[in-house]
This record gives C-alpha cells, sequence and structure tokens, in this order.
C-alpha cells in the first residue's frame, strides 16, 4: 500500500509535533560540579548570633527612721563596695519599730546564709564543668571526639564560671545587707545609750547611682 505525498507529509509533521511536545516537557539537566572524593575528618560547626544582657538594680533603703543628712552624690556617680552613700540622724523608735530592726537583721542574715550555699553548689558546678572540659580536650587531641566537642565544653565552663561570679556578686549584696541591718541595729543601741552618732548607709556592690528619689 503506498502513502500518498500529502498523507505521509501529515504524518511526518504529527511526528515532529509530538517529538517537540516530549523534548519541552522533559526537564533540563541540572548543572553540577564534580571533584575527587578524599579521606579526612569531617567538621560541622553552626555559628549563631547572640546577645546576653546582665543587669543587677540595688535600691538602697534607709535601715531605720531618721533625718537624711545631705547627699553628695550625683546621679551618673560611681560607687565602691561599702562606700558610704548616705547618713542618718536616727529618730526615737517604737517598741514596734525596735521588733521589726531586730526582725531585719535576723531576716538579712538568713538570706546571706542561703546566698552562700548557692555560691557553694555553684562552685561546685565550676569545678565539674572544668574537669569536664580536660577530659573532652584530652579525647579531642587524641581523636575520640571532634573540635565541635571541645567548643563545647568549653562554652559549658564559661557559661558556669559566669554563674559563679553571679552568685557570688549576690552573695557579695546579702552580706551588705546584712551590714546595712546591723546598722539599723546599732543605731537602736546608740539610741538606747542615748548617743547622737550617725548611721552610714553604704552600697551594697559596685556601681553607678541611677537615681535619687529624694531629688525627683
Amino acid at each position: 500500500m503506498r502513502l500518498s505525498a500529502s498523507r505521509a507529509a501529515l504524518i511526518l509533521a504529527g511526528i515532529l509535533l509530538f517529538a517537540g511536545s516530549v523534548y519541552l516537557l522533559v526537564p533540563a539537566p541540572s548543572e553540577v560540579d564534580t571533584v575527587q572524593a578524599t579521606h579526612g575528618p569531617l567538621e560541622v560547626t553552626t555559628s549563631e548570633e547572640g546577645e546576653t544582657r546582665s543587669k543587677e538594680r540595688f535600691v538602697i533603703a534607709a535601715p531605720i527612721g531618721g533625718r537624711l543628712m545631705r547627699i553628695g552624690l550625683r546621679e551618673g556617680d560611681a560607687v565602691k563596695v561599702g562606700q558610704v552613700v548616705a547618713e542618718l540622724a536616727p529618730l526615737p523608735l517604737s517598741a514596734r519599730e525596735q521588733e521589726e530592726v531586730i526582725g531585719r537583721v535576723a531576716a538579712a542574715r538568713a538570706a546571706h546564709r542561703e546566698a552562700l550555699e548557692r555560691v557553694r553548689h555553684a562552685a561546685e558546678d565550676y569545678a565539674q564543668a572544668q574537669r569536664e572540659r580536660q577530659r573532652i580536650e584530652r579525647l579531642v587531641r587524641e581523636h575520640f571526639l571532634s573540635p565541635q566537642a571541645g567548643e563545647q565544653a568549653a562554652n559549658l565552663g564559661i557559661t558556669a564560671g559566669n554563674e559563679l561570679a553571679a552568685v557570688q556578686a549576690r552573695a557579695n549584696a546579702a552580706m551588705e545587707e546584712v551590714r546595712v541591718a546591723e546598722a539599723g541595729m546599732l543605731a537602736l543601741r546608740e539610741y538606747k545609750g542615748r548617743s547622737s552618732s550617725l548611721v552610714s548607709v553604704r552600697a551594697p556592690v559596685a556601681g553607678a547611682v541611677l537615681g535619687i528619689p529624694e531629688r525627683r
């Protein structure tokens, strides 16, 4: 059976149209780079940005009622631990106020004991973190662990050290609170002895003066 020229042309055109459709539907190949594979250590690093803010604020209150002497500090002035920031001329205390002074001393001492206990736990955690860091670093040097494990152990040691410093600062502040409360006790004794000595109010920690409410 012979095909006419027109029928043959139509068949050929159909084949070409089908082939063109298939070509358009096939996805284009992706270009890739090839390199020769080699044996070596594998390192995976995760890098992220973070922000840490730590700020302790202390409101210094008078341990007893009295007349406030002139304050020589200004907002923004730097103060040292234990520095006198104000002085008070004690007023006569009632029986209830005397009991409150004694109660503040007991509460301040209890808070200081608790702070010291936290320091002890933080010191133990820091020592453990340092021992673990040394162990991990030895395993890294012996190629049993990746360098990333050493970095993680070092970061944990730094975190434990920062926590120890923070609780130590709080313990120092608690100790200053004890001194402030005991200053009230001293004022009470001075009042009973009819002494006219001024009571000193001291800074619990080193820092800067943020504000003086009496001047606002």
